[in-house]
């Protein structure tokens, strides 16, 4: 089984419309890794289940407290991407995460990547490590971007 390094990237919003952007820029053929969606996130008696990625995503954009996690693959096997999440913050923010192949945050690769979504994603924020999830707030995952790799931008 590969090892992933992964990157994240804090801001400020949580739009359905920025999310697919971004997946129309990077990895325009992304699956998503769930078909069901319970709310509250990880509830043994969830108040709602919703079957569609649309949905979901308004929920979240407009629910600034729900911490949330969704995944996507990449099924081009030939691009650097392999995964896309989104983390939804309790404070109303997100956090982009991609993973590419490798198990060394500093690769040539890894910061290229780094670079390229910091700018599109028009954040400072962000940093670099090997198949750990982030804090789902913002002021802690500052903090723990603050114990990784981070790029000169």
């Amino acid at each position: 089984m590969p090892i992933y390094t992964d990157s994240y990237y804090l801001v400020d919003n949580r739009s359905k419309s920025f999310i697919f952007r971004f997946i129309d820029e990077y990895i325009p053929n992304a699956i998503e890794t769930s078909d069901e969606y319970p709310v509250p996130w990880f509830a043994e008696s969830p108040v709602n289940i919703f079957f569609n990625i649309d949905d979901i995503l308004k929920y979240l954009e407009n629910n600034l407290h729900s911490e949330y996690a969704i995944y996507w693959r990449n099924p081009k096997e030939d691009l650097d991407i392999k995964h896309f999440m989104i983390f939804f913050t309790d404070d109303g923010k997100m956090i982009f995460g991609v993973s590419i192949n490798g198990e060394e945050p500093n690769t040539a690769v890894s910061i290229n990547v780094f670079k390229e979504l910091s700018g599109f994603l028009n954040t400072k924020t962000g940093c670099i490590t090997v198949e750990e999830p982030p804090p789902t707030n913002s002021i802690e995952f500052i903090e723990f971007c603050s114990n990784r790799f981070i790029p000169t931008l």
